[in-house]
């Protein structure tokens, strides 16, 4: 089996290339999606966020608003630090787990949808990392259109996350998601290809 990670800063649009990969045939596993599933009161690591972050997190309903977390975690970086050592180890078991099962099924090609994939040592995982890369600009729009969320909640974030300079000697394709759909299709599809050979 062949384990694919793909990666890019907020907004760049790694879902949107995770998208494609999963066309071509390929399992995805959205670490993003995890996190959403994690962030229940109920589960362990929601019950560690209320007892670290406070009941200010919670919506009106007990539930954790993920704006107010975010609001209060991306405030400086002690608090970041406190957010991914509360969340991560869970994530990575639960990849580690779907992992195992992908080989059990005989899985060709299996694809780790992941923004912070260097970040939080899952690189170590996979056997080829695709960095997605747009524009600050376009990445904001899109940021903005799927989280609703203010330019100043936006750097804040990405101030979080390594910059493309220091990914890019990891990864070993680059997609340019600054242009059209087609053109980002056509580069995962010459990616993709390469990939099949390899393997």
């Amino acid at each position: 089996m062949v384990i694919v990670g793909i990666t890019g800063n907020i907004g760049s649009g790694k879902s949107t290339v995770a998208s494609y990969f999963s066309a071509y045939g390929a399992k995805v596993i959205d670490a993003d999606k995890l996190v959403h599933r994690l962030l229940r009161v109920k589960t362990t690591v929601g019950e560690n966020l209320v007892k670290s972050f406070g009941k200010g997190i919670l919506d009106s309903h007990g539930g954790i608003d993920r704006k107010k977390l975010a609001k209060i975690a991306f405030a400086n970086f002690r608090r970041w630090r406190l957010l991914c050592k509360i969340i991560h180890p869970e994530v990575i078991r639960i990849i580690k787990e779907r992992i195992r099962k992908a080989r059990k099924q005989k899985i060709k090609v299996l694809a780790i949808d992941a923004p912070l994939l260097i970040e939080s040592r899952l690189d170590k995982l996979v056997d080829y990392i695709v960095l997605v890369k747009a524009e600050q600009k376009k990445a904001y729009q899109r940021t903005r259109l799927k989280m609703d969320i203010s330019l100043e909640d936006f750097r804040r974030r990405i101030r979080f996350q390594l910059p493309f300079r220091k990914k890019l000697p990891f990864a070993d394709f680059v997609v340019d998601n600054s242009k059209t759909i087609k053109f980002t299709e056509r580069q995962v599809e010459e990616i993709w290809k390469k990939i099949i050979k390899k393997s």
